[in-house]
């Protein structure tokens, strides 16, 4: 049964467009991975990505989605990040910059706005002469439900 990805998240977003402006050939693998990246609807691990796309195409191995992956991050549509296990994860970028608080315990994900960390961004640029071109923030943490 094959899925309907006409709704994915990428595709309103034109990554593929994206793709094909910075000279990457848009490959039927690249948008299988595009797609088990979006079927995350958050931060996703290699593992996941991978697990995802053979479901979709078997020829797809890991150094495919390895070097997708590093193309994604590169052109900018992906965004790399650790999560409390020390293990990167990967999830589309979105129109609007987003940071998370995660909770080191329980694994709690709260996804809080840009506007949240603005300022702060603003006064490191100042105090320490930086242009700050960081667009994700994970902050760990302990939430209310554990340290209460």
């Amino acid at each position: 049964m094959q899925e309907d990805y006409g709704t994915m998240t990428h595709n309103k977003l034109n990554y593929l467009e994206k793709l094909h402006e910075n000279g990457s050939r848009i490959t039927r693998q690249r948008q299988v991975i595009l797609d088990a990246i979006c079927q995350a609807d958050g931060h996703t691990t290699v593992g996941e990505i991978y697990y995802r796309s053979r479901k979709l195409d078997v020829s797809i191995d890991r150094s495919t989605v390895y070097r997708s992956l590093d193309l994604f991050v590169k052109l900018g549509i992906v965004i790399v990040a650790e999560n409390i296990n020390g293990e990167r994860t990967y999830e589309l970028v979105k129109e609007c910059p987003h940071h998370h608080l995660i909770c080191t315990i329980c694994g709690n994900d709260v996804e809080i706005e840009n506007k949240a960390v603005d300022d702060f961004y603003m006064q490191l640029s100042s105090e320490y002469k930086y242009e700050i071109t960081m667009d994700h923030l994970i902050v760990f943490g302990v939430c209310s439900n554990c340290f209460g």
